[in-house]
């Protein structure tokens, strides 16, 4: 009899039209890497210890403008301390367990991340030349929207919009908007945050074991500044917002005190201080937007966005003079897909990801 849709003995069946490779991890290597591993999802390649590291690994294209997937096969992973960069979204899929047991950091500056226009929605900011006042652009938004540009005589860059996704397709967070117009810019927005997706069989978990700490981070950039050298009053660039997890395991588990999943925004620049915003990290403490200056002529960048906090606007120049602050950058999505359909850190782990929690999907077992 074929399995029932949601069926306990069906096979876990992967999102994102990656169930082929599921079909392969069987009779793929076992992994674990060492702190200071790194992935690069253009190349395909994996170095830890000083070696490179031999997966099976594909490349998946999804619907443009959604970027390509670099998918990993193996029969069981083990991460530490690992950097991914490249501009293909991640997925490992696995047989066995998957075990996240140092910091896996896909943040701002590509792996998945996007600057679609039709999805990425902050308005620019502007100059004001050299009598003018500088407009601050918008923060980017994903699962929260972005905060607002710093204006002059009311008006802003507008903010980036919220974003309801389930991760299918695989993309990561939203650029900040810029600020154009005269002088040497324009100031960019901070890049958005990464897009993962880990599968296994059996199950996942982000822990404490002994002195290793689990975590998993896909923060927004900081939005950028300048120095105002040639008095073109460029408002500052917004925050980059955090990027996409998505964790599917019949049993996915964060556990342990300083264990964290974090998509926090980036903060936004300031107008015209040399000041730019801080990027979202592995934690739940907003990333600072940047400080103003001149006796707030030349403003602060909001503050990015988490999952409890909403990212601060901008603030504006000065009254006569000067350039607003970018606004920073909304925070970015965890998608669990599970059998229980129930999910919350334990014993002290903490998130900073705004949570969607879904059935796992299932096939017929093959």
């Amino acid at each position: 009899m074929p399995a029932r849709t949601g069926d306990r003995c069906a096979d876990p069946d992967p999102s994102n039209g990656l169930s082929l490779y599921l079909d392969m991890a069987a009779d793929a290597p076992a992994v674990e890497l060492i702190d200071g591993a790194t992935v690069n999802t253009d190349t395909g390649s994996i170095v830890s210890n000083g070696h490179a590291i031999t997966l099976p690994s594909f490349v998946v294209a999804q619907q443009a403008p959604a970027p390509e997937i670099r998918v990993f096969v193996t029969k069981r992973l083990v991460l530490r301390n690992t950097v991914v960069s490249g501009a293909r979204a991640l997925a490992f899929i696995a047989d066995d367990a998957i075990q996240v047991l140092g910091e896996l950091n896909a943040v701002f500056g590509g792996v998945g991340a996007t600057e679609d226009i039709v999805r990425c929605t902050a308005g620019d900011g502007t100059s004001g030349g050299i009598i003018g006042q500088g407009i601050g652009a918008g923060g980017a938004g994903y699962a929260t929207r972005g905060g607002a540009g710093g204006g002059a005589s009311g008006t802003i860059g507008s903010a980036g919009a919220a974003i309801d996704t389930d991760l299918q397709p695989l993309v990561g967070g939203c650029r900040g908007a810029r600020a154009v117009g005269q002088g040497a810019g324009p100031i960019e927005g901070g890049t958005g945050g990464g897009a993962i997706q880990l599968f296994s069989r059996t199950s996942i978990s982000i822990a404490v074991v002994d002195t290793s700490v689990g975590k998993i981070s896909v923060g927004g950039g900081g939005g950028s500044t300048n120095d105002d050298t040639e008095n073109a009053h460029y408002g500052g660039g917004g925050g980059g917002s955090g990027g996409g997890v998505l964790l599917e395991a019949p049993e996915v588990v964060l556990a342990g005190a300083g264990a964290i999943i974090a998509a926090n925004g980036g903060g936004g620049g300031s107008g015209g201080c040399s000041i730019g915003g801080f990027n979202g990290t592995a934690s739940t403490i907003p990333a600072k937007g940047g400080a103003g200056c001149s006796g707030g002529h030349y403003a602060a960048g909001g503050d990015g966005g988490t999952s409890r906090v909403i990212p601060g606007n901008g603030t504006p120049s000065g009254p006569d003079y000067g350039a607003g602050g970018g606004g920073g950058g909304g925070a970015g999505n965890l998608v669990v897909r599970n059998a229980s359909g129930q999910f919350a850190p334990q014993d002290g782990a903490a998130l900073s990801a705004v949570v969607k929690v879904l059935p796992l999907r299932r096939r017929a077992r093959r």
